[in-house]
């Protein structure tokens, strides 16, 4: 229309003809109705793209899950779970109660803990426990033979089962590739600072001395998966000890030295082999915390942090989050024992996608245990999916508000989820595949020396 606009011509007194603008600078009017007409035309294209996006989202949300567009690609699901240890020693009040009917019973408790459990197996995920004491561990290794899970267990030196954690894969998907490997930051550090603490700073000398009385114990396993072009991959948990400082700042200086020493023994792990890795658990720090941004990369400035970094190499490898990799958020909870705050993460190394996840809950209900719940913890379900040739495409999913709080139906769309994974995705195709070569399941033994 405003090309076919004729230019208005006239002629001024004493010149010649000349040429002048066109109508719509002409007239004012004109220009701002064809500005105003312009503008209805982007907001109704804008109207009719948020509609079907609504419309889409609506479809999406009906499973419960935050991505539910799982492709058959080389997804491999994870799970994270700590599952109350019944001996620990500041709970044994409430746990030895004989009353049966109890919601903190452990007899009580692990029909809901074996629920969470099953669905995993059912999606042939690798799954992550914390607190498995030794009353655990016997109900565990009965769950995982049935099942053909193999797992490895890992206690600390000082023999508290509150802080044992547990890694256990399916044996039909996956073999152990090579021995399991622990660290403890409490023996990491002693080592580093050999008994040498002369001139350091009191405040530093304060935070070592903290670490190295609650060491945080990392258990890694590598794990190959039983296809010919399927990628290795590295995958860790931790318990992470609660630091015993009342003051705020020291916390965080505390928990950051435990994160950095973790982070920088999986590093070390993965230079050997360059692989991906994983690494989940119940961290007991929260999100944007000082020790969630050192495992994103983040140098801050702690002097006791500055000091541990001259005796050892700088970690260049930071992680992801998965779940914020998902929702674009962290859950709203995952733990409420005396109030509603969230402690476990499964984060991914660079590269790594979150293609899917478990949406847990907007709004708490009452304290865990309770009659849904068999710990104080909820299960940090994902699948993630290594790069690859192709692109994956990844649906963002809504995001969780009060108007839409998710659902309290943790268990029940847990099972839907790993109905959903283990039928999209058969057990051959799951894996780390390697770039540019095909996937093609060969014949395998079963490793009669894993445990």
């Amino acid at each position: 229309v405003l090309a076919r606009l004729k230019p208005i011509w006239f002629k001024p007194s004493g010149s010649k003809p000349q040429p002048q603008l066109s109508a719509i600078r002409t007239f004012p009017r004109l220009r701002l109705a064809m500005a105003r007409l312009f503008n209805l035309m982007v907001l109704l294209v804008a109207y009719a793209g948020g509609a079907v996006a609504a419309h889409i989202g609506a479809e999406d949300q009906h499973l419960g899950v935050g991505e539910v567009s799982v492709g058959k690609g080389n997804g491999v699901p994870f799970m994270t779970y700590n599952m109350l240890a019944p001996q620990y020693k500041q709970r044994t009040r409430i746990c030895h109660k004989q009353d049966a009917n109890d919601y903190e019973h452990p007899d009580v408790r692990w029909p809901k803990i074996q629920g969470y459990l099953q669905s995993a197996a059912t999606a042939k995920a690798v799954i992550a426990l914390q607190e498995v004491d030794k009353v655990w561990l016997s109900k565990l290794a009965v769950f995982f033979e049935n099942e053909k899970v193999k797992y490895r267990w890992e206690a600390l030196p000082r023999g508290e089962d509150d802080t044992s954690v547990l890694m256990a894969w399916p044996d039909e998907i996956y073999e152990k590739d090579g021995d399991a490997s622990s660290s403890n930051s409490a023996t990491v550090l002693k080592d580093l600072l050999k008994g040498e603490t002369q001139g350091v700073d009191i405040q530093v000398e304060q935070d070592f001395a903290e670490v190295t009385h609650f060491g945080n114990a990392v258990l890694l396993v590598r794990l190959k998966p039983r296809l010919f072009a399927a990628k290795p991959f590295l995958v860790a948990t931790c318990h992470m000890p609660s630091c015993t400082k009342d003051n705020y700042e020291e916390k965080q200086r505390v928990q950051a030295i435990h994160t950095y020493l973790a982070l920088r023994f999986l590093e070390n792990e993965r230079q050997k082999t360059d692989d991906f890795a994983v690494f989940m658990g119940d961290f007991n720090f929260r999100p944007h915390s000082a020790p969630y941004r050192v495992l994103q990369g983040a140098r801050l400035p702690f002097p006791s942090l500055l000091q541990l970094k001259t005796y050892m190499p700088e970690v260049r490898r930071p992680m992801q989050s998965a779940y914020w990799g998902c929702l674009r958020q962290e859950p709203k909870y995952t733990t409420y024992k005396h109030q509603p705050v969230t402690n476990d993460y499964i984060w991914m190394s660079k590269g790594t996608t979150a293609k899917a996840c478990l949406q847990l809950p907007n709004l708490p209900g009452s304290k865990m245990p309770n009659a849904q719940e068999g710990s104080d913890h909820l299960p940090v379900v994902v699948m993630l999916e290594a790069p690859t040739e192709g692109k994956n495409q990844v649906h963002v999913p809504q995001p969780m508000t009060r108007e839409n709080p998710g659902t309290d139906d943790i268990a029940g769309n847990f099972r839907a989820l790993a109905h959903e994974w283990s039928t999209q995705a058969s057990m051959p195709q799951q894996g780390f595949a390697k770039k540019g070569v095909s996937t093609k399941s060969t014949a395998h033994n079963t490793d009669p020396s894993t445990n």
